[in-house]
């Protein structure tokens, strides 16, 4: 069958195969690179408790665990729905999937580690499904962890939510940034309806809109995202002890990128454990620093589609450069 609109809003998810199959021309990118993209999972459980851990279940705080053995390449999550009810789970990257299993000579898949995961959870004591959440108990998704599409929208058409690529990188957050863009584009296409133009340049400014009120830290998020996938279980836990001060909490707290202050710290405590771990510290430094640049070149995002070629270009040279940087066996 078929039907005819003045827009299509298009929120069909991240296999969209109306992006993927868009006739026209545009900007937007129509494919995702395979290693941007992660095989979540979750179980919805109510549990009897077992030991009183905070690190591995707490009723008033979401838990994610950075483990690259139980969650290569991705990360694992404890998140509260009740004082004895949880949803638990966790996303891995295929490459990294694959590479760890050759390491350690296994054949797990996204299945069996979630349910290792769930076992493993010494608060969490015989795990059951309720009739409230029958239905909706358990559940596995793709997830984009890049930043968003570089142009959401074509001459009568543009992507949000997971159809643009909105999760957030380095946790891949949906709801939120899907929240963000639905109001903005709807903003948009109102004017868009009373002006009776629906065209790519009628519909740009939901691009810059979204870029400069929230998108603008996801590319240094899926800069942070990929150096993280080249460190080991070692490295991350050294990372975050010693090198990220409470200012960084905070910033992470506010979805804002961490600057890594403390490792420009000359006492000579840190100057050791900046020497002891000097590919570490470099690296965080690095992801630091490209982070913002990264940030005021999406700050300056194009006003109209004319200006986007020049910007696009300088956008992938960065990424290219952070490629290369970090262009190493990553961790298994």
């Amino acid at each position: 069958f078929k039907r005819t609109a003045k827009v299509v809003i298009d929120a069909t998810g991240s296999a969209s195969k109306l992006r993927i199959n868009l006739p026209i021309k545009s900007y937007i990118q129509k494919q995702i690179d395979r290693d941007d993209m992660e095989s979540t999972g979750r179980y919805i459980y109510e549990f009897d408790y077992g030991k009183e851990d905070k690190t591995s279940f707490d009723s008033d705080y979401c838990l994610i665990h950075l483990d690259q053995y139980l969650a290569p390449g991705g990360y694992s999550w404890v998140f509260p729905k009740g004082d004895n009810k949880v949803n638990i789970g966790l996303g891995v990257q295929k490459k990294a999937l694959e590479r760890r299993n050759a390491r350690y000579d296994k054949k797990d898949n996204l299945q069996s580690l979630i349910d290792e995961y769930v076992r493993i959870n010494s608060v969490i004591k015989n795990p059951r499904f309720t009739k409230e959440d029958e239905g909706n108990e358990n559940g596995s998704w793709q997830v984009p962890v890049r930043r968003h599409n570089d142009s959401m929208v074509a001459n009568g058409y543009a992507i949000v939510g997971d159809a643009a690529w909105m999760p957030r990188p380095i946790d891949a957050g949906g709801i939120g940034p899907a929240i963000y863009g639905s109001v903005i584009l709807g903003g948009v296409v109102s004017e868009a309806v009373e002006s009776g133009d629906f065209s790519e340049s009628s519909l740009w400014r939901y691009n810059v809109e979204y870029m400069r009120t929230y998108g603008y830290n996801m590319t240094s998020f899926e800069v942070l995202r990929k150096y993280l996938q080249t460190l080991t279980n070692d490295q991350i836990s050294y990372g975050l002890k010693y090198f990220l001060s409470q200012e960084d909490v905070n910033h992470i707290t506010r979805r804002e990128h961490p600057k890594f202050e403390k490792i420009r710290f000359l006492n000579p405590l840190m100057w050791f454990r900046i020497m002891s771990h000097k590919d570490l510290a470099t690296g965080l430094r690095f992801t630091a620093k490209m982070s913002e640049e990264l940030i005021e070149h999406n700050l300056n995002y194009p006003e109209s589609p004319s200006g986007f070629d020049e910007w696009h270009k300088k956008l992938l040279s960065q990424l290219s450069a952070a490629d290369e940087r970090f262009l190493q066996e990553p961790a298994n």
